[in-house]
């Protein structure tokens, strides 16, 4: 019996694989050309993820299929049987498949250095009968596969690069030297300026340092897609001169929050497109004829299967087949479409983009949309949560011993992690504190100082800094980051009686950015990687303590407003390296003797201080973060870590400009 049943379910899966598996890849197809974009505006993990199952999914059932027809025996029975002609034109449908929608070639940016392989599965997907759907399959093949070569780093740094520039032909002026100087003639140097070339931003900064000209967003992102291409060099590692920098620093300090923000979105955005789409590919004139060459053939073999005999197919067979005759031609069309109301599409228009015609297209482009190009949100996770979260001695002990304790807290500390969206107001404080350090970086040296010794900026423009300085000065960057986050915890659970509205936008704001960055440090190390340092053992030992603390003090995970006053009772006059000796590195009553001492400051001077030390913490992450794993956040839903480092940069800070003394070029003449 179980023998029969296991024949008869071999037998129909012999029958159905093929024609399941198509159906499977073009709904496949549909659900990534309609929803794989939407990585780039949400941090979701669970929709990320399922992009991703649908991602890796939809190549393996392509190709899974290829096999299945290719190795399809000639053995045919029933009333599915296996036709070869309607076989043989199927297998096309499954190349155009593999050739993945304009919405997404890559997940990471790793993917991108496979496209040798992608190429080389092109050419072993070639022999098939069909040709028009063959040559169609094909062409939307190389377009991953060039799209995937475009995106590779070595390829995208390549792009990057200015012009090959030679200089004066040093040579011929040696000899000219050396001839005037044997003539014994007198002999003159002159300097030749550089040409001004043209700058993107000029139109907004020619009047008034750019503050009274607002930007609507066809102008941002025109002007955002300028500064992408300037500035894409960032992601390897390019440097830049004094004069970009200088440039980019006057627009920006011309610009008010909302619209930075809006450029840095509207860029991130373009990053994206380039990294994980085929706009690289199929935005240009030859792309632009094998979209419509592609669309058109796909007709004419839908016309010539509707005119031809088909008396001797099979009826589900042909529904099939007309099934992905349609759906290829509704995916192209669907592709069309987001193809013109793209933000490319306003791109296309720069040369009119004053015409009152050119905005209105605009205005519908934008509308159609949406203004949402990333999650605009932080994910937030909170220390004193997560050690409220109780586990028995014999169980921590048992995760200890199988080694697998580390995966075992960073999934409680990821299900305990919540989504906030940034408000305006985030926005504000923090482009003001960046520009504030970016008016007094008048020199690429004086910028790096600014950004490397953050300390002492903070010692100068933060009032009462020096009474909490040890807090930064006696601790590595992770120690202290996780001493403030504690810190703040126990402040924002103090008294919330009869504040003021500005103390509680302040107040709110610490604990959405100290509870961000405590999230990137204990769930996306990468990030924090070069900063982070001895960060494990800090992070174990604290938690040890704190776990310690709650439970000799019988609170739960309920009690999180009685642990921090409990927290604070304690007489911690004394840092705990003096009391406990250096070997343990908790930082737990550190943290509660800062909290104590920003206590002392009246509000809302104290939350002032307290973010402004967030921002200097942020920005020092954001600068040493490695430019290529920013870069992979904009197919995440996007990092605000990401957005600080681009402010950075276009306000002329950080590490990614050389000091240059002079460019121009030197003439040699004969003195009169």
């Amino acid at each position: 019996m179980a023998l029969l049943i296991v024949s008869k379910i071999k037998q129909l899966w012999n029958i159905w694989n093929i024609r399941v598996l198509i159906q499977l890849s073009l709904l496949l197809q549909a659900f990534l050309i309609l929803f794989a974009s939407q990585r780039k505006q949400t941090g979701n993990k669970w929709v990320i993820l399922l992009i991703w199952s649908a991602y890796l999914l939809a190549d393996w059932v392509a190709s899974f299929t290829v096999g299945l027809i290719s190795s399809t025996q000639s053995e045919h029975s029933g009333r599915h049987a296996d036709n070869g002609d309607l076989l043989a034109f199927w297998s096309p449908f499954l190349l155009l498949h593999l050739g993945g929608p304009d919405s997404i070639t890559s997940f990471s940016l790793e993917d991108n250095e496979l496209w040798i392989r992608h190429a080389l599965g092109l050419i072993l997907q070639a022999p098939t009968p069909t040709i028009l759907m063959f040559i169609v399959g094909t062409i939307k093949y190389a377009e991953r596969t060039c799209a995937l070569c475009f995106a590779s780093l070595e390829r995208f740094g390549g792009s990057a690069l200015p012009k090959p520039d030679p200089g004066s032909e040093y040579e011929k002026i040696a000899r000219r030297y050396s001839s005037l100087k044997n003539a014994n003639l007198p002999i003159k140097w002159k300097t030749i300026p550089e040409p001004e070339t043209k700058f993107w931003g000029s139109k907004f900064t020619d009047n008034n340092s750019g503050s009274d000209n607002e930007m609507d967003d066809p102008q941002l992102l025109q002007t955002a897609h300028a500064i992408f291409q300037t500035y894409k060099g960032l992601i390897v590692g390019h440097l830049f001169s004094p004069r970009e920098r200088e440039r980019s620093r006057n627009f920006f300090l011309g610009r008010n929050p909302e619209e930075a923000f809006k450029l840095v979105e509207f860029e991130l955005s373009f990053m994206y497109e380039v990294l994980h789409t085929k706009v690289a590919a199929v935005r240009c004139r030859l792309g632009y004829v094998l979209r419509v060459f592609c669309f058109f053939s796909v007709l004419g073999s839908f016309l010539y299967f509707y005119l031809i005999e088909k008396s001797g197919f099979d009826e589900f067979d042909i529904t099939l087949t007309y099934a992905l005759l349609i759906g290829a031609m509704i995916l192209d069309a669907l592709s069309w479409i987001m193809l013109l109301v793209s933000d490319w599409t306003l791109i296309c228009l720069k040369d009119t983009v004053q015409g009152n015609a050119t905005k209105n297209i605009a205005k519908i482009v934008l509308a159609f949309l949406g203004r949402k190009r990333w999650s605009g949100s932080v994910s937030q996770c909170n220390f004193i949560s997560y050690c409220l979260k109780h586990r028995s001695k014999w169980l921590d002990q048992l995760l200890v011993d199988l080694d697998i304790g580390v995966y075992v807290n960073k999934l409680a500390l990821m299900r305990l992690s919540s989504i906030n969206s940034i408000s305006n107001d985030a926005k504000v404080f923090i482009f003001d504190q960046l520009k504030m350090k970016s008016s007094v970086a008048d020199d690429v040296q004086t910028a790096e100082q600014i950004c490397s010794h953050g300390r002492a900026w903070l010692r100068v423009k933060t009032d009462g800094f020096d009474k909490v300085a040890w807090s930064i000065d006696e601790f590595q960057y992770a120690e202290s980051l996780l001493l403030w986050h504690i810190a703040s915890e126990l402040c924002y659970n103090g008294n919330t009686v009869n504040i003021s509205s500005e103390t509680r936008s302040q107040r709110g704001l610490c604990k959405l950015l100290s509870d961000y960055m405590f999230h990137l440090l204990v769930t996306q190390p990468t990030m924090m990687a070069v900063v982070a340092g001895n960060w494990q053992v800090a992070f174990q030992d604290t938690c040890a303590e704190a776990k310690r603390f709650f439970r000799n003090s019988k609170l739960t995970e309920s009690d999180q407003y009685v642990s921090c006053q409990k927290l604070l009772e304690v007489d911690s006059i004394h840092k705990a390296e003096k009391v406990k000796g250096g070997k343990s590195k908790s930082v737990l009553f550190d943290a509660c003797m800062l909290a104590k001492q920003l206590q002392d400051f009246k509000e809302p001077t104290r939350w002032c201080l307290m973010n402004q030390v967030w921002v200097e913490l942020m920005s020092y992450a954001a600068t040493n973060c490695r430019p290529t794993t920013h870069a992979a956040q904009v197919s995440n839903g996007g990092e605000l870590l990401t957005f600080i480092w681009l402010l950075m940069t276009h306000l002329g800070l950080g590490k990614q400009f050389y000091q240059q003394v002079s460019t121009d070029k030197m003439k040699l003449e004969v003195e009169k």
